[in-house]
Order: C-alpha cells, then structure tokens, then sequence
C-alpha cells in the first residue's frame, strides 16, 4: 500500500504554518468533518499547536501603538484564522488552554471591526475569563476559511454560550495580584495570601462592575467623585505605589517536592496524547502540574513482568471526573513538565481493600499454558488459581465463587481457590469504574467545580490590558474612557509592562488635558513628556502638538507658534487646529457667541483617540460648557423660562429625565446653569421652595423635594436610575442618569428619547428597538441586584429588600434581610429573614431592588443555606430520580432549568435519561405532569402518587367549572 506524501507543513518549523495556512485550514476541516485516521494528523495539530503558543506571546506582548498608525491587518487577520482553526481541532473547549485560546481571539477580532463591536465583544472575552466552559464558539470552518472578521463577530455574538459555571478561583501573582472570583475580575495591590482574605471596597468599576480595583475600604473612590477624573488619576496613582510597596507572596516560603514523595493531585482531563494531566494541590507546597503516561502501569507494578496488567493510567482516565483529588508519587521530569505515577498509591490502597478469608464472585478470564487461571473479581482486582488444585473445569468467561486464601504486600498478587461456579454476573468495567472510585479517590470526596486555570500567565493579564485599551476607544464619555485607561495602566504596572505603562500614562495626561480644555482651565494644561523613544512614535507627536497648540488658546493673537504650525506642518489636523485656535484668539471677547461656537468645533475636533465623537463636556468647571445629547441645564426646577414648551417646569424636566432614561448612555441635568453652560446658582430657588413647601430647606431639601416629587412620574425601579446630588459648592444641583436596562420608560403615557438637545417623543420603530437592544443586553451580565448583594455578603451588611418574593411567599413592604450565599448559577440568594428569624432563598429576578445599609449581620450564627435541586427545590433529603424522556420533554426541560444538561444521557433515537436527585416532589411533579405523554418514569419514588393526586384535584375542578360556549 502506498504511503501518502508529507505534506510540506509537517516540516519541523512552525512558520511553514503560515506560509500554507489556507492548505491547512482545509486539511483540518477535512479531517474534522471526515475523520479517516491519517497519520499526519496528530503531527499537523500538534505543529499547530506550538505555533499558537508563539502566537499568544506575541499577541500579549504587541506595543499599544496608537490610532494613526493602522494596525497591522494582515498579520491579525491570520492570528485570527490560526486561533479559529486551533480552537475548532479541541474536542471539548472546558480546560484552560482552550479558554486562553479563545480569550485571544476575540481579542485579536475586536482589531479588525468597527467600534460597534468593541463592548460586546470585550464583554464576550471576559465570560471567557470567568466562566468555566466554552459551550459553542459561534463560528465554524467555514468562516476560518473565508475569514470575514464582521461576519465572525457578528455570528459569535449571537451565537457563543458559555457554561454558568464560574471557573475556579484563580490568582495571577505578579506585583500585586489579578482574582478571577464568582464571575468577577478583581485587582487588588496586595499578594495573593494577603487579597484572599482582606476585607475590600471596589472602585474604577467597569462592564456593569465585572471588573473592579479593590483596596481597603478608606481608600476607595467616593461615589460623587466616581466621574472625576483628577480623583481617579489620584487613586491610580495611588494604587500603583501600593504595588511597588507589596511584600513578596509566602510561596517563597513554600516547600518543595523530590522524586519519590507521594502527594494529593488534582486530575485536570487528557492532553491530546492520552496523558493523564494533574496539578498538585497541598498549600504547603510550591504547586507543580505535569503528566501520568497513558500507557504506564498502575496495577500491578512494573516490576512484575509475569502479572497480568490490570489496571493502566489509560484505564483509569475513563472514570476518573475532571476536578477529582488522590494520591500520585513524583517519579521525574520531562519536557512536558513534572512525571507523576499511581503505581504506589492504588496498590497501597488496594491491598488495604483486599480481604483474606472471604468469598468472592469472580469470572474466569484466561488459563495459561501450565494451567494457572486468572479471574476477574467482582471487586476490581484479578486473582490466580492453581489449576491443580481446582476440581472442576471452567471456561473461559465462566463465573464462580471463589475463596481469597492469601495476597502479597510487595505487589498485590492474590492467590485462591475455587468454592464452586456461580449464576451471578461480573462486569468487569463497572468492577472497574468502582475500584478506581473508591479506591483512588475515596467515597468522601465529590468535587462541584474542576479547579481549572488555578493561576493566570502573565500573558492573560498583558492581554486583558490591550484588549480594554481597545474597548475604551469605542467610548463615547471621557470620564468612561479615563476610568478604563486607569484599569489598563495598574494591569500594565502589575505585569512590569513598561512600554505599555509608558504609553497608556501619556493617553491619560492627554485626556485630562482635552477635559481642561472644554472646562476652560487652560492654564492647567501640561505639556505631554513622554521618554525619547515614545515621542518619536507619529501618534505620539501629533497628540504633544495638539497639548502645546491648546496652551495657546486665549493668548496672543498672533502668535508665532501657531503660525509656524499653519505654514510649516504636513498634518493638517494640526494646521486645521491651529488655525480654529488663531481665529478665536482674533475674535477675543468682542464676539463671544461666535468665539462659543468655534470652541465648540474645537472640542468636537480634538477627538482623535477615537473616530467617533467624545463628549468632553461633562467637565467640571465655572463653565459647564454647551448641552448635548447627554447634557441638559435648567436655571430653575420651578419657573419655565418663557419659549420652554410647557410652563409648567416640573413637568418639562420629568419629561427631560425620562428622554435620559431611554438614551443609550443615560445623561445628566443641572439645575442652577443657563443655556451657555454658566452657572447661575440656586439662591432664588431655595427661596422659592421655602415659599411652596415650608417642610424643605436648604440644598438637602431641595434635593428631597425634587426626590419626592418623582415619585408622581416614576416607579420604583426607575426612580433607581436617578441619582441627584450637589455640585460646584451647592451651587448646582445635578440629576445624574442611569439608562434604564429593563425597557422602555413613559412620562405621563408617553416615551421620550434624546434627539440632539431636544427631548421628543419617540417613535413605535424605535421603541422596539431600544426593548430588543436592552433585552440583548441584559444577557449574560450580573445584574445589579446581584451587584449589590455581592457587596453586601462580601462586607457583612444587610440590606433592605424591596418587592421582593420566594417560592410560596410574596412581601410587598420592605423586607429587612442578611444575604450571606448564592445558589451555584447566582439566579437565587439565601438571605436571613430579620422580622420572622428564619433563612430564606430569593429569586434574584423577582427582588425589585436591593438597598445596602449600614448596619453589620447581627444573625451570623443562624446563617444556614440547603442545596438546592435542578427544579429550584431546596431540603436536606434527597429523593434519586431517572426519567426518560423524548425530545421534546428534553428541551423543554433544558431551556426551563439549563442547569439539568449536565444530569442528561444521551440514550440514542431521540431518548435521553434524566439522572438526578431532589428535595421535593413539587418542582420535579410539575415538570412530569405537564409532560407525562413524553416521559417515562424508570426510577421515582413517589412521583406517580403525586400526578395521580394532582390530575384528580384537575379532575375536580374541571368538573366543577361552568361551561362556557365557544
């Protein structure tokens, strides 16, 4: 038979991948889709393989660059088709490697599409980061092949799921520490030991609080200072001290492992070579990975050539569950990491299961040829009979009772006698799963989560950083893009990433210096001073000429530095700026409004950071600036000014607010400031609140007044979004916005949106859409109830719960509580009941709204939850249950309760057993009876009762109902 040739990109070095990437790709896909075990394959993945591995190191090492120069396209392009064909080669997408995989390429698509995409497609490789499995990638090989990166991005946003799982609490340790914790991103300024158990406060929040900076609670950001950017930049500062101040982690204290020592493991699943993989898991010690061979012996030892070969580590890892820990001795190193062996462990734990002087079903296996017979015990270890000894004949696959008259400490040899044959059945495979089970990792220990991903490489945290750097380009708000760039730059400070911590301070000093401007704060503008060899970068340099033609404005109408850059510079942004800067400097005061007008153009022009628009108007300062679609100023919360459209003031700003509402990015009103941005005070307001409601005084009144009287136009959970406070020494006062998540808000029966600085009604079309965008949005984020309830388990506060409800229980008033766990899937809380002093679960979807107060748990020590069963029942008993079900039950069934996918066979021909265990028959009854046609019950106890009884009650009162005619 004729050997196939060898294709070209099995050569030895990696960059042949590149060179023939499209031949690759459909290689791979052939295979994937028409498996006919060629030998090149496993080489070709494995080449692959390294390939990618070089690939992420580039990728999290790339310099930041900046937005004038392009990135390279070409080179992204192929990262990303070379990232898509390795994650469609894995199997199963659960292990680290693969989420990193993945993390990568969403990172690399998110350089290669518009900015429409950034925050959704940051939001996706965060899920990556934090969630334990990858359950579909939302693409295929045939978009590997033809690679249109919108297309991509578009079908994986639809299309990628992710287990509700978390992944395990994993730690990156560099200076400072990164915690991927309960779905969340945490950055803390302390070592690992030190951040695990600190009490800690959040701040710099970013995608709704998924990633946060914690430090100790005196130290965190205020909440009216959240938008400031000389209070961020303060607090980064800050914090980036801290790190260079943070002792080193105790793991230099550590202990270390020599060959020979025998250590709990935990199983981690197969590589591609079959290789049992493991990490080491006691505390005490420095943590180490490495392999148990596929083929290496188990049972009996090795160094029994004779005995027959039981058990070997490619027979293990077929009952083994990912997460399980037992015992595996260090037995050397390769270059594939650390070489474990279960040779000692299992027959150290075998002899002690083995017993002496019993009976035991077995099945004859083999008969040698001087007459020695090998039996399979119903327990899981084979013995040897004397066929000299034994009376009768047997044959092979026959089974018999057989007597253990004895064993050997030094290699597990049982020897017996036969008692006589036996009608009994021996399944050697379930003997098997049963030994490996109970003897190598022990009745007692049943893992929840596989412990995957137990550090964070270096790369990961580089990569997060670059990835965020090219969401906030996507940013609209500079007060949001500062707040993401400070993030970035502690990442970078954690990872010793000079040159992006270089970079990322310059794109923050430049920022602050665009927000001086709009305030008018010109003379606080600082020249940028990056080192030598980032100024020589053209992103760079134009940005140093936009500062130093910025620090002209205002000054001397002919100035020779504005005048050199309009005759002498190559960039016309410059030359545009410089000359918008000069005609401004002409005009002086004598035409203010026109002199307005261009430093609005000016504004507008100075996004360059990003192609769209920032807002750089939200800055703090004598002048506000110009309203725009996220900023609104009224001189007054009582009197209309006279073109208003409706004099009756009140009603004109509810009706403002709710246009806010309903805005993609909310807004904010200030009342207190004119048209033009200046500030007019709120002097003759609080005079005339004291006229129209004696019962408020001064700034807190007016505040309380105003909080009062939204109760007339909003409900509850959008009153939440509002968040008013003072501003400017009590000068101002300002409404701040949340977009409302849930739909869409009306204002006395109608629903407003922003158009410009206008507020007007809005359209059934749009309307729609905003309801299906924030329905889309919703998925897949933490809400902010469960937000706030993470906050408050974490500092031991209890809340006040409004509207809230549990099975068989609805509280309209509020409802004082002490929340202290979630449920697995974070979709219910237990919280301590305070009024009734019992512990209770809570949907979270069903609480309105969750208010932190001050007060600590007083009730610790009643603090008790109960599992909680796959149909939301909860209880200390649980019933086992195995149903059939059709497909149609099976859908049904996964899409009510997804967390039942895990417990569901596959029986083949559209069947599939449902195994699982619950607390009480209410959830499970309800499931069956409203689909007993397609189930079968094949084990549950007492479940036919209870759909008897409940068809019978349905029966009664059917009967009893009048009959209505059709």
């Amino acid at each position: 038979m004729p050997t196939s040739p060898t294709p070209l990109w099995l050569e030895i070095k990696t960059e042949y991948i590149d060179a023939n990437l499209d031949k690759v790709i459909v290689y791979l896909a052939k295979e994937a889709n028409e498996p006919n075990n060629d030998p090149f394959l496993k080489e070709t993945k494995k080449l692959l393989g390294a390939r990618i591995a070089e690939l992420m190191e580039q990728l999290a090492s790339t310099t930041c660059g900046s937005d004038d120069e392009p990135p390279d396209r070409e080179a992204n392009f192929r990262a990303l088709r070379l990232l898509g064909a390795g994650l469609l080669i894995q199997n199963r997408w659960a292990d680290a490697d693969a989420r990193e995989m993945y993390f990568f390429f969403v990172k690399t698509l998110a350089l290669l599409v518009p900015d429409t995409y950034a925050e959704e497609l940051a939001e996706v490789a965060i899920r990556c980061l934090t969630l334990r499995e990858i359950l579909h990638l939302g693409f295929s090989w045939a978009d590997v092949k033809t690679a249109q990166p919108e297309v991509i991005a578009h079908k994986l946003l639809k299309a990628a799921t992710f287990s509700t799982d978390h992944c395990a609490d994993t730690w990156f340790q560099g200076k400072g520490s990164v915690r991927l914790n309960e779905g969340f991103v945490e950055l803390h300024c302390t070592n690992r030991d030190d951040a695990q158990f600190a009490k800690t406060a959040s701040s710099l929040m970013l995608m709704d609080q998924t990633i946060s900076v914690q430090t100790h609670a005196s130290l965190r950001i205020q909440h009216k200072d959240e938008d400031d950017l000389e209070a961020m930049n303060k607090f980064t500062l800050a914090f980036i001290h801290e790190l260079d101040r943070a002792r080193p982690s105790s793991e230099q204290h550590l202990l270390h492992y020599a060959e020979g020592d025998i250590m709990p493991v935990r199983y981690l699943g197969k590589d591609r070579l079959g290789n049992l993989k493991v990490e080491t898991v006691d505390a005490t010690h420095h943590q180490i990975a490495g392999q148990i061979r596929y083929a290496s012996n188990v049972f009996p030892p090795s160094s029994v050539p004779n005995h027959t070969r039981a058990y070997k580590a490619s027979h293990v890892g077929q009952y083994l569950p990912e997460g399980c820990i037992f015992d595996a001795e260090l037995v050397g190193s390769n270059r594939y990491g650390f070489e474990f062996s279960l040779e000692k462990p299992f027959l150290d734990a075998l002899l002690r299961a083995i017993v002496v002087n019993k009976e035991v079903l077995a099945v004859l296996q083999k008969v040698n040829q001087r007459g020695l017979m090998t039996w399979w015990t119903a327990d899981g270890y084979p013995a040897y009979v004397e066929s000299e000894g034994c009376s009768q004949q047997f044959d092979v696959g026959q089974t018999a009772q057989l007597y253990i008259l004895g064993r050997e400490d030094n290699n597990g040899y049982v020897y017996a006698r036969v008692v006589g044959p036996s009608d009994g059945a021996v399944d050697e495979d379930e003997s098997r799963r049963f030994c490996v089970e109970h003897l190598l990792y022990g009745d007692d220990f049943a893992p929840d989560t596989p412990a995957q991903w137990a550090t964070i490489d270096t790369r990961l945290v580089q990569g997060l950083s670059r990835l965020l750097l090219r969401y906030q380009r996507s940013l609209v708000q500079a007060s949001e893009r500062f707040r993401v760039l400070c993030v970035c730059r502690i990442l970078a400070a954690m990872t010793t990433d000079t040159v992006a911590a270089d970079y990322i301070a310059v794109a923050c000093d430049y920022l602050r210096n665009l927000m001086l401007f709009s305030s008018g704060h010109i003379d606080k503008i600082k020249p940028l001073e990056p080192d030598a060899n980032l100024a020589a970068e053209p992103g760079i340099a134009r940005r140093m000429g936009i500062v130093r033609i910025l620090q002209d404005y205002g000054l001397d109408a002919d100035s020779e530095h504005l005048s050199t850059i309009i005759h002498t510079s190559r960039d016309p942004l410059l030359v545009q700026l410089a000359k918008l800067v000069q005609s401004c400097n002409r005009i002086d005061d004598v035409y203010p409004t026109i002199k307005t007008v261009i430093k609005r153009e000016i504004t507008k022009f100075l996004a360059v950071e990003t192609e769209d628009s920032t807002d750089f108007e939200e800055a703090v300062g004598p002048n506000l600036g110009m309203e725009s679609s996220r900023v609104e100023f009224k001189t007054s919360f009582f009197f209309a000014p006279p073109d208003a459209y409706e004099q009756n003031q009140e009603k004109n700003i509810f009706r403002s607010l709710c246009s806010f509402l309903n805005a993609p990015e909310g807004g904010t009103l200030y009342l207190g400031v004119n048209d033009s941005g200046g500030i007019n005070g709120l002097h003759s307001e609080l005079e005339a609140l004291g006229k129209r409601a004696p019962g408020y005084s001064g700034i807190d009144g007016y505040i309380r007044y105003i909080t009062d009287r939204a109760r007339s136009y909003f409900d509850l959970d959008v009153r939440l979004c509002l968040h008013i406070e003072p501003a400017y020494d009590n000068r101002v006062v300002a409404i701040h916005v949340e977009p409302y998540e849930h739909g869409v808000v009306e204002f006395e029966g109608t629903p407003y949106i922003r158009n410009n600085i206008e507020s007007v009604k809005m359209s059934q079309t749009l309307r729609r859409q905003i309801e299906a965008k924030r329905i889309e949005a919703r998925r897949g984020k933490p809400s902010k109830n469960i937000v706030a309830l993470t906050e408050a388990i974490r500092e031991e506060r209890q809340v006040i719960l409004h509207g809230c409800s549990e099975l068989g229980y609805s509280q309209l008033e509020p409802l004082t509580a002490e929340p202290f766990a979630f449920t697995d899937n974070r979709d219910f809380v237990w919280a301590y009941n305070v009024a009734e002093a019992r512990n209770m679960v809570l949907r979270i979807q069903h609480i309105g709204n969750v208010q932190i107060t001050s007060d600590r748990w007083a009730h610790k020590a009643q603090h008790q939850s109960e599992p909680m069963d796959i149909f939301h029942c909860t209880g200390a008993n649980p019933i086992k249950m195995r149903l059939e079900l059709d497909i149609v039950a099976r859908n049904i069934l996964i899409e009510e309760y997804p967390e039942a996918t895990s417990e569901l066979e596959d029986l083949g021909n559209n069947r599939y057993m449902l195994s699982t265990s619950v607390f009480d028959l209410q959830g499970v009854g309800r499931f069956y009876c409203g689909l007993a046609d397609h189930i079968r019950i094949a084990h549950a106890p007492g479940l036919a009762e209870f759909a008897k009884e409940h068809f019978q009650r349905g029966l009664k009162v059917l009967q009893h109902q009048p009959m209505v005619n059709s």
